[in-house]
Protein backbone atom coordinates (compact mmCIF):
# COMPACT_ATOMS: atom_id res chain seq x y z
CA UNK A 1 0.00 0.00 0.00
CA UNK A 2 1.18 3.63 -0.66
CA UNK A 3 2.39 5.32 2.46
CA UNK A 4 0.90 8.85 1.24
CA UNK A 5 -2.77 6.37 1.24
CA UNK A 6 -4.13 7.92 4.39
CA UNK A 7 -2.58 11.31 3.71
CA UNK A 8 -4.54 10.68 0.53
CA UNK A 9 -7.77 9.70 2.25
CA UNK A 10 -7.84 12.64 4.48
CA UNK A 11 -7.56 14.79 1.45
CA UNK A 12 -10.51 13.88 -0.26
CA UNK A 13 -12.54 13.82 2.89
CA UNK A 14 -11.73 17.01 2.93
CA UNK A 15 -12.77 18.09 -0.78
CA UNK A 16 -16.18 15.95 0.15
CA UNK A 17 -17.39 18.69 2.40
CA UNK A 18 -19.91 21.37 0.58
CA UNK A 19 -18.40 25.04 0.41
CA UNK A 20 -20.43 26.81 1.92
CA UNK A 21 -18.64 29.88 1.93
CA UNK A 22 -19.05 29.48 -2.14
CA UNK A 23 -22.70 28.36 -1.48
CA UNK A 24 -23.53 31.34 1.20
CA UNK A 25 -21.96 33.79 -1.79
CA UNK A 26 -23.92 32.18 -4.89
CA UNK A 27 -27.41 32.19 -3.05
CA UNK A 28 -26.63 36.08 -1.85
CA UNK A 29 -26.25 37.28 -5.02
CA UNK A 30 -29.91 37.03 -6.52
CA UNK A 31 -30.53 38.43 -3.54
CA UNK A 32 -28.22 40.91 -4.40
CA UNK A 33 -29.39 42.32 -7.55
CA UNK A 34 -33.47 41.88 -6.42
CA UNK A 35 -32.58 44.50 -3.85
CA UNK A 36 -30.25 46.74 -6.37
CA UNK A 37 -32.78 46.00 -9.16
CA UNK A 38 -36.27 47.27 -7.39
CA UNK A 39 -34.63 49.58 -4.48
CA UNK A 40 -31.64 51.49 -5.80
CA UNK A 41 -32.65 55.14 -5.89
CA UNK A 42 -29.56 57.99 -7.45
CA UNK A 43 -31.17 60.49 -4.53
CA UNK A 44 -31.51 58.05 -1.48
CA UNK A 45 -30.73 54.80 -1.47
CA UNK A 46 -27.03 54.23 -3.74
CA UNK A 47 -24.99 51.85 -1.67
CA UNK A 48 -25.96 48.14 0.12
CA UNK A 49 -26.15 49.38 3.55
CA UNK A 50 -28.91 52.66 2.29
CA UNK A 51 -30.67 49.93 1.01
CA UNK A 52 -31.04 47.12 3.82
CA UNK A 53 -31.96 50.29 5.95
CA UNK A 54 -34.87 50.63 3.33
CA UNK A 55 -35.93 47.01 3.03
CA UNK A 56 -35.46 45.55 6.49
CA UNK A 57 -37.54 48.64 7.58
CA UNK A 58 -40.55 48.58 4.98
CA UNK A 59 -42.70 45.76 3.90
CA UNK A 60 -41.31 43.71 0.31
CA UNK A 61 -41.31 40.33 -0.04
CA UNK A 62 -37.94 39.56 1.36
CA UNK A 63 -38.87 40.49 4.46
CA UNK A 64 -42.89 39.52 4.59
CA UNK A 65 -41.38 35.73 3.76
CA UNK A 66 -39.46 36.29 7.14
CA UNK A 67 -41.99 37.04 8.87
CA UNK A 68 -44.67 35.20 7.77
CA UNK A 69 -42.09 31.97 8.64
CA UNK A 70 -41.88 33.48 11.78
CA UNK A 71 -45.55 33.71 12.74
CA UNK A 72 -46.93 29.98 11.48
CA UNK A 73 -46.65 26.96 12.77
CA UNK A 74 -46.41 24.90 10.00
CA UNK A 75 -43.77 22.11 8.45
CA UNK A 76 -41.97 25.01 6.27
CA UNK A 77 -42.19 27.70 9.78
CA UNK A 78 -40.46 25.18 11.75
CA UNK A 79 -37.92 24.35 9.36
CA UNK A 80 -37.38 27.88 9.39
CA UNK A 81 -37.14 28.68 13.41
CA UNK A 82 -34.47 25.04 13.29
CA UNK A 83 -32.17 26.52 10.84
CA UNK A 84 -32.52 30.05 12.66
CA UNK A 85 -31.64 28.43 15.46
CA UNK A 86 -28.70 26.07 14.50
CA UNK A 87 -27.06 29.84 13.02
CA UNK A 88 -27.65 31.34 16.36
CA UNK A 89 -25.98 28.34 18.38
CA UNK A 90 -23.14 28.22 15.75
CA UNK A 91 -21.97 31.89 16.13
CA UNK A 92 -22.39 31.80 20.25
CA UNK A 93 -19.59 28.87 19.86
CA UNK A 94 -17.64 31.11 17.35
CA UNK A 95 -16.86 34.68 17.34
CA UNK A 96 -17.24 36.08 13.73
CA UNK A 97 -15.40 38.15 12.92
CA UNK A 98 -14.14 38.16 16.44
CA UNK A 99 -14.70 38.26 20.31
CA UNK A 100 -15.36 42.00 20.72
CA UNK A 101 -16.86 42.99 16.91
CA UNK A 102 -18.61 39.13 16.85
CA UNK A 103 -22.22 38.81 14.94
CA UNK A 104 -25.30 37.28 17.28
CA UNK A 105 -28.40 37.65 17.97
CA UNK A 106 -28.08 38.58 21.72
CA UNK A 107 -26.04 41.56 20.04
CA UNK A 108 -26.70 43.55 16.97
CA UNK A 109 -27.42 47.12 15.55
CA UNK A 110 -31.05 46.85 14.66
CA UNK A 111 -31.10 50.76 14.83
CA UNK A 112 -29.67 54.51 13.76
CA UNK A 113 -27.99 55.59 16.96
CA UNK A 114 -26.06 58.53 15.38
CA UNK A 115 -28.28 61.20 16.82
CA UNK A 116 -26.85 60.24 20.44
CA UNK A 117 -23.70 61.18 19.38
CA UNK A 118 -24.62 64.56 18.12
CA UNK A 119 -26.52 64.96 21.46
CA UNK A 120 -24.88 63.62 23.78
CA UNK A 121 -25.80 61.14 26.58
CA UNK A 122 -26.04 61.31 30.36
CA UNK A 123 -25.38 58.53 32.76
CA UNK A 124 -25.86 58.42 36.49
CA UNK A 125 -24.21 56.54 38.81
CA UNK A 126 -23.98 55.65 42.34
CA UNK A 127 -27.52 57.20 43.42
CA UNK A 128 -26.76 60.57 41.45
CA UNK A 129 -23.73 60.96 43.14
CA UNK A 130 -21.84 61.49 40.26
CA UNK A 131 -22.90 61.09 36.29
CA UNK A 132 -21.10 60.42 32.90
CA UNK A 133 -21.38 62.75 30.07
CA UNK A 134 -20.66 61.11 26.29
CA UNK A 135 -20.55 63.55 23.76
CA UNK A 136 -18.69 63.14 20.08
CA UNK A 137 -16.76 66.14 19.37
CA UNK A 138 -15.59 67.45 16.49
CA UNK A 139 -12.81 70.14 17.26
CA UNK A 140 -10.27 70.52 16.93
CA UNK A 141 -10.49 66.74 15.50
CA UNK A 142 -13.13 64.16 15.85
CA UNK A 143 -13.03 62.14 19.06
CA UNK A 144 -15.38 61.09 21.84
CA UNK A 145 -15.19 62.73 25.04
CA UNK A 146 -16.18 60.90 28.38
CA UNK A 147 -16.51 63.55 31.24
CA UNK A 148 -16.83 61.81 34.98
CA UNK A 149 -18.85 64.56 37.00
CA UNK A 150 -19.31 64.24 40.94
CA UNK A 151 -22.49 66.25 41.26
CA UNK A 152 -21.99 65.46 45.08
CA UNK A 153 -19.35 68.26 45.17
CA UNK A 154 -20.48 71.26 43.30
CA UNK A 155 -20.42 69.18 39.66
CA UNK A 156 -16.44 69.31 40.08
CA UNK A 157 -14.61 67.08 36.97
CA UNK A 158 -13.12 63.75 38.19
CA UNK A 159 -11.60 62.47 34.69
CA UNK A 160 -12.27 63.59 30.97
CA UNK A 161 -11.45 60.59 28.75
CA UNK A 162 -10.37 60.94 25.25
CA UNK A 163 -11.10 58.36 22.59
CA UNK A 164 -10.51 58.33 18.91
CA UNK A 165 -13.29 55.74 18.63
CA UNK A 166 -16.41 54.98 20.25
CA UNK A 167 -14.90 51.49 21.17
CA UNK A 168 -15.02 49.27 24.10
CA UNK A 169 -11.27 47.67 23.77
CA UNK A 170 -10.15 51.50 23.42
CA UNK A 171 -11.62 52.78 26.59
CA UNK A 172 -10.52 49.61 28.58
CA UNK A 173 -7.25 50.28 28.02
CA UNK A 174 -7.40 53.81 28.26
CA UNK A 175 -5.04 55.37 30.98
CA UNK A 176 -7.61 57.94 32.38
CA UNK A 177 -9.74 55.06 32.34
CA UNK A 178 -8.00 52.52 34.43
CA UNK A 179 -7.30 55.07 37.03
CA UNK A 180 -10.80 55.39 37.96
CA UNK A 181 -12.65 53.21 40.29
CA UNK A 182 -14.90 50.29 39.71
CA UNK A 183 -18.27 52.13 40.03
CA UNK A 184 -17.03 55.31 37.94
CA UNK A 185 -15.99 52.46 34.91
CA UNK A 186 -18.91 50.49 35.07
CA UNK A 187 -21.06 54.21 34.88
CA UNK A 188 -18.50 54.95 31.93
CA UNK A 189 -18.95 52.01 30.29
CA UNK A 190 -23.02 52.08 30.40
CA UNK A 191 -22.20 56.10 28.78
CA UNK A 192 -20.26 54.31 26.12
CA UNK A 193 -22.80 51.92 25.18
CA UNK A 194 -25.61 54.29 25.41
CA UNK A 195 -23.67 57.05 22.67
CA UNK A 196 -22.07 53.87 20.51
CA UNK A 197 -23.73 55.17 16.95
CA UNK A 198 -23.68 51.08 16.51
CA UNK A 199 -25.13 50.39 19.58
CA UNK A 200 -26.18 46.74 20.38
CA UNK A 201 -29.09 45.34 21.31
CA UNK A 202 -30.39 41.64 21.81
CA UNK A 203 -33.60 40.05 20.59
CA UNK A 204 -33.32 37.01 22.67
CA UNK A 205 -35.89 37.01 25.37
CA UNK A 206 -36.28 34.62 28.42
CA UNK A 207 -39.17 32.15 27.85
CA UNK A 208 -41.33 34.35 30.42
CA UNK A 209 -41.11 37.07 28.45
CA UNK A 210 -43.41 37.98 25.27
CA UNK A 211 -42.15 35.59 22.66
CA UNK A 212 -41.67 33.88 19.23
CA UNK A 213 -40.43 30.67 20.52
CA UNK A 214 -37.78 29.56 17.49
CA UNK A 215 -36.85 25.92 19.46
CA UNK A 216 -38.47 25.09 22.23
CA UNK A 217 -35.47 22.30 23.14
CA UNK A 218 -32.87 24.79 23.37
CA UNK A 219 -34.71 26.87 24.98
CA UNK A 220 -34.40 30.01 21.94
CA UNK A 221 -37.01 32.68 22.53
CA UNK A 222 -37.04 36.09 20.51
CA UNK A 223 -39.05 39.38 21.27
CA UNK A 224 -42.31 39.11 19.89
CA UNK A 225 -41.41 42.17 17.84
CA UNK A 226 -41.36 40.75 14.59
CA UNK A 227 -40.17 43.66 12.62
CA UNK A 228 -37.34 43.79 15.12
CA UNK A 229 -36.47 40.14 14.33
CA UNK A 230 -37.06 39.88 10.63
CA UNK A 231 -34.87 43.10 10.95
CA UNK A 232 -32.17 41.41 13.05
CA UNK A 233 -32.13 38.49 10.50
CA UNK A 234 -31.57 40.72 7.43
CA UNK A 235 -28.84 42.68 9.55
CA UNK A 236 -27.11 39.25 10.67
CA UNK A 237 -27.16 38.16 7.06
CA UNK A 238 -25.58 41.23 5.69
CA UNK A 239 -23.22 41.67 8.22
CA UNK A 240 -21.83 37.86 7.41
CA UNK A 241 -21.48 38.49 3.90
CA UNK A 242 -19.70 42.11 4.15
CA UNK A 243 -17.40 40.01 6.62
CA UNK A 244 -16.87 37.19 3.86
CA UNK A 245 -16.76 39.64 1.16
CA UNK A 246 -13.81 41.67 3.39
CA UNK A 247 -11.87 38.54 4.02
CA UNK A 248 -12.35 39.35 7.94
CA UNK A 249 -12.32 35.93 8.75
CA UNK A 250 -10.63 33.09 8.00
CA UNK A 251 -11.63 30.43 5.93
CA UNK A 252 -11.25 27.55 8.60
CA UNK A 253 -14.23 24.42 8.99
CA UNK A 254 -15.13 25.90 12.52
CA UNK A 255 -15.72 29.61 10.78
CA UNK A 256 -17.52 27.92 7.85
CA UNK A 257 -20.29 26.17 10.42
CA UNK A 258 -21.86 29.14 10.88
CA UNK A 259 -21.93 29.68 7.03
CA UNK A 260 -23.85 26.75 6.69
CA UNK A 261 -26.55 27.78 8.52
CA UNK A 262 -26.35 31.43 6.92
CA UNK A 263 -26.50 29.62 3.34
CA UNK A 264 -29.53 27.33 4.31
CA UNK A 265 -31.51 30.35 5.14
CA UNK A 266 -30.75 32.79 2.80
CA UNK A 267 -31.62 30.22 0.27
CA UNK A 268 -35.21 29.61 1.71
CA UNK A 269 -35.88 32.88 1.90
CA UNK A 270 -34.55 33.02 -1.94
CA UNK A 271 -38.18 31.34 -2.76
CA UNK A 272 -39.92 34.62 -2.26
CA UNK A 273 -37.78 36.20 -5.01
CA UNK A 274 -38.87 33.97 -7.70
Amino acid sequence: MNLNTNTAIAKWIEKSIPDYYTLFIRAYIPYNAWYMKNFYDENTRKTDKDILSYISTNSNVFKDRIEMLLNHDNEESQKFKILISELNYQLEQTPIPDSEERITFSHICISDNSSAGQNGVTVSGNNNSFVVKGQKKLTPRKCWEFEVIDTSNNNRTISIITLQKCSISELHSNSDYNLLNRTYKTTVDKCLNEIDPRKKVSIVVKRNEPNICIDKKKKLYFTDVIGDVSKAIMILLYELRCKLFHGEIEPTLKNMGVYEWAFKIQDMLNKSLQ
